[in-house]
C-alpha cells in the first residue's frame, strides 16, 4: 500500500485543562494530504460506489491510525473527540470541513471498530497558505488499566 498522502503522525498527552474532568487526553494527530474528492459531494460514483482515490485515501489513512494505535498501546475511551482542520493553498480550493467528515469518520471507524455515532466531530477554521492538508485530531479521557 502506498503512503503518499501521509504527511504525518503523532501520538500526544494533553493536561486536564483542555475542559475533561479529572486526568489526561491522549490525542493522535493525522495529517494527510488534501483530496478534493474526498468531499460529500463528491466522493461517490453515480451507482452508490466510492471512488478509487477516495478509497484509497480512507484506506491509508484507516492503516495509519490503526498502525499508530496499535504500536502505542493506545485504548479510548468514548466518546470519541475528533477534529478536522485544514490548510490550503488559497480560498478559492478552501473546501467546508463539514463535507469532509463522512469519509473521515468512517476512515477513523474502519481503524477503530468504534461506530461514528459516538463520535464528538468539531471542524476548525480553515487556513490559507502552504501545501493543501487535512489534520485530524482524535482523542478521548485515558482509560484506567
Amino acid at each position: 500500500m502506498r503512503l503518499k498522502h501521509v504527511q504525518s503522525a503523532e501520538v500526544y498527552d494533553k493536561a486536564a485543562s483542555v475542559g475533561i474532568r479529572g486526568g489526561m487526553l491522549k490525542a493522535v494527530r493525522l495529517e494527510m494530504d488534501y483530496l478534493p474528492d474526498c468531499s460529500k459531494n463528491s466522493y461517490k460514483l453515480r451507482n452508490g460506489t466510492i471512488k478509487r482515490q477516495v478509497r484509497e485515501w480512507m484506506e491509508q489513512f484507516s492503516f495509519m491510525l490503526r498502525s499508530l494505535v496499535n504500536s502505542q498501546g493506545i485504548s479510548f475511551s468514548l466518546p470519541l473527540k475528533v477534529k478536522v482542520d485544514g490548510v490550503f493553498e488559497d480560498r478559492r480550493s478552501m473546501p467546508d470541513l463539514h463535507n469532509l467528515v463522512i469519509t473521515i469518520a468512517d476512515s477513523i471507524e474502519d481503524a477503530l471498530g468504534i461506530n461514528d455515532r459516538y463520535y464528538e466531530i468539531e471542524t476548525g477554521q480553515p487556513e490559507v497558505g502552504g501545501y493543501a492538508r487535512i489534520i485530524v485530531t482524535i482523542s478521548s479521557e485515558v482509560k484506567d488499566e
